[in-house]
């Protein structure tokens, strides 16, 4: 590096430099003034020049050193062997402190599988504890619903005797419509217990199906008729499209019958007067058995319809208030239907009524004999 008095860089004269004035001029290079030797192009950097840029100056231009300058003040030399060691101990730091992140890393995810380790035990035992003690509540249901059954239907037949005055008149109207208030309250109470009955026997695994043919016709017909005389009274309309003959479902008819009966009951019961209830049916080989209830009733809230199937829950508002019933009705048939292999869809709006959709798996789609198909 050849600089003036003032330190400014002047010029450079490289080793390829000397040997070619060497081999031209021989001994008589001796006599050559440092401008002569210099280079016609003089390479140099700046201090904010980056260092693969100066390795990159030093490549093209065959040079083991670069001058740093500022100004044409020479600030220092960079040599490629210093920006190998830079590299080399960047790329050590990089990797150490890469090391460093991967052991961290690995440190938080065996605390986070740790965690999640205990976390998952700890919902194993709870999911164990809660089933447990639901298989406990279901015994017990099931074992004072029995107990209660029987001196049940003693009240029922008794009540029943006296309201139809079997062995003589009363004498006393008032002891008569007494009567009758037991026998209907009794009604509602033994539906009640059978209803706990019937649940508790689903979730404790214990329920079994007994299946036949069922003509699905017929059976909404006789459900209809139990509905019907309600209906009339608050003038709801009843609407009902069947099915096209020839398909039989294969089902457990009781069950069948017992999903249908809550259905209807509560679509006329949350039905106002001048409202109607509409009832469908139909059937395919690939998609199943399908049931629709439409009313145009006082409808639930969509938030509210998870609630609705949950067992003892009512769902509180204005409107349903003034209504009677336990919450047993729709956790019930969800469950008789599931227990099927079907699923229960309703769908509801406020003030816009319910459509509730029962849908039984293709593989209960049956063509039915010639004997159901004359009894249907």
């Amino acid at each position: 590096m050849l600089t003036d008095r003032a330190g400014r860089l002047t010029g450079t004269v490289s080793e390829r430099d000397l040997v070619r004035f060497l081999a031209r001029n021989g001994a008589a290079m001796a006599d050559i003034t440092a401008h002569e030797l210099m280079g016609k192009e003089m390479i140099a950097c700046h201090p904010e020049v980056g260092a693969e840029m100066a390795l990159g100056l030093m490549n093209a231009n065959r040079m083991r050193h670069l001058p740093v300058v500022d100004e044409d003040r020479l600030l220092g030399l960079v040599s490629v062997r210093d920006i190998l060691n830079l590299q080399q101990e960047t790329l050590i730091a990089d990797n150490e402190r890469r090391q460093q992140d991967e052991n961290r890393l690995r440190q938080a995810h065996e605390r986070l599988e740790e965690q999640c380790s205990q976390r998952t035990n700890d919902l194993r035992q709870a999911v164990q504890i809660a089933e447990t003690a639901n298989k406990f509540k279901s015994e017990f249901l099931a074992n004072v619903s029995h107990e209660l059954r029987t001196p049940l239907n003693a009240v029922l037949g008794f009540s029943e005797m006296i309201s139809a005055e079997t062995l003589g008149p009363i004498g006393i109207p008032k002891y008569l419509e007494y009567a009758t208030d037991i026998t209907t309250a009794d009604r509602l109470l033994l539906s009640l217990i059978n209803d706990i009955l019937d649940l508790s026997k689903i979730e404790s695994g214990k329920e079994e199906l007994f299946e036949e043919e069922v003509i699905i016709p017929a059976v909404i017909r006789s459900m209809m008729v139990l509905v019907r005389e309600r209906a009339a009274k608050e003038d709801i309309e009843l609407d009902y499209q069947p099915a096209p003959a020839g398909d039989a479902l294969w089902a457990d008819e009781r069950k069948v019958k017992q999903i249908l009966a809550n259905l209807l009951s509560n679509a006329v019961k949350f039905t106002e007067p001048g409202g109607k209830v509409t009832i469908r049916a139909w059937s395919d080989h690939k998609s199943g058995y399908v049931i629709q209830i439409t009313d145009t009733g006082i409808g639930i809230a969509r938030d509210d319809i998870p609630k609705a199937l949950k067992p003892f829950v009512r769902i509180r508002s204005e409107l349903s208030g003034k209504y009677d019933g336990t919450g047993l009705g729709l956790p019930l048939t969800k469950s008789l239907v599931e227990l099927h292999g079907g699923y229960l869809d309703p769908q509801s709006e406020e003030h816009m009524g319910t459509t509730v959709t029962v849908r039984f798996p293709a593989n209960r789609v049956r063509m039915h004999s010639a004997d159901a198909a004359e009894t249907a």
